[in-house]
């Protein structure tokens, strides 16, 4: 009975089949559709009534699935209609909103549960659009985009496109971000001088590696490793210069370290500060080793 009164208040604002199939894109003042299912299986799509024969007119399902395609409304009884349980689609803010039963769409009607917890997610997923349009995506240098390449060479051999280049190593969503188009260009730049110094080549608008990048790739390697190694040398050099300066200034007497610390008569603290000294010496220069070797 409440199925019957709730299907003939919103009979007239309940769309046709061919509307629920391009709801999206054909908007219109009719936010319902009224479906008639059975164990979760479609059954029947009202469109209209036929108070004079007791009838629901629209469509029957074909194997679970409406076509939306036939000109002649197919007929089932309101008797019929009543054995069945009604799923009403409300199509509500630029998408739907379904609710099995009648009773789910009344409770929700007063309480605005669904529509609530709707708005929610739409507010945090624009959260989420802001935030990732917010921030800045970055491209690799020309170096690891070409290392990139190499390794797909090694694992498949198989050439890869522009875009499938920024979605392996920016993001599959770069297409999303209002830097695209500039993000692209940029790429496309180092990619094109790649294939200039011999180390890509460029077939169909696909990119692939050549024997040249691994020759490119070892020499910035061994440049950079001679950097590092150059700074762990100009670290150590600067701590012993320091340590040299304040023990000159220790012998010359310009620091008198009793009126710092006076440690006469303290023959086993003067030890332990020594030692301390020692073992800080000892530590400065293994480190310095270790990270030498491990760059070497």
């Amino acid at each position: 009975m409440i199925q019957e009164l709730l299907i003939k208040k919103l009979i007239n604002k309940a769309k046709s089949g061919k509307e629920y199939k391009n709801w999206s894109r054909r908007p219109n003042d009719k936010p319902y559709a009224l479906i008639l299912t059975k164990k979760n299986e479609l059954e029947f799509f009202i469109e209209a009534i036929d108070n004079d024969n007791n009838l629901y007119l629209g469509e029957k399902s074909k194997q679970g699935e409406f076509s939306h395609s036939l000109d002649e409304k197919d007929k089932l009884t309101i008797c019929e209609a009543s054995k069945l349980d009604l799923e009403i689609v409300h199509f509500y803010n630029k998408g739907g909103i379904r609710f099995l039963g009648c009773f789910d769409f009344l409770v929700n009607k007063v309480t605005r549960f669904k529509y609530i917890r709707r708005w929610v997610d739409e507010r945090k997923k624009e959260k989420d659009r802001i935030k990732f349009e917010s921030t800045k995506m970055i491209l690799k240098d020309r170096m690891e985009i070409l290392e990139y390449l190499v390794e797909r060479y090694c694992s498949n051999n198989s050439p890869m496109t522009l875009e499938e280049i920024m979605s392996s190593t920016v993001s599959a969503r770069w297409v999303y971000h209002p830097d695209s188009t500039s993000l692209k260009k940029r790429l496309a730049l180092m990619l094109e001088s790649l294939v200039l110094t011999g180390d890509l080549k460029r077939v169909n608008n696909q990119y692939q590696a050549l024997p040249k990048a691994v020759a490119t790739i070892g020499d910035y390697r061994e440049n950079g490793l001679k950097h590092r190694q150059l700074i762990v040398i100009q670290k150590g050099m600067l701590f012993l210069t320091v340590t040299l300066a304040f023990l000159a200034a220790i012998q010359s007497k310009i620091i008198e370290l009793e009126t710092i610390i006076n440690l006469k008569g303290m023959p086993i603290l003067s030890s332990l500060a020594l030692l301390f000294f020692i073992l800080l010496m000892w530590r400065v220069n293994k480190s310095h080793n270790k990270q030498f070797k491990s760059d070497s």
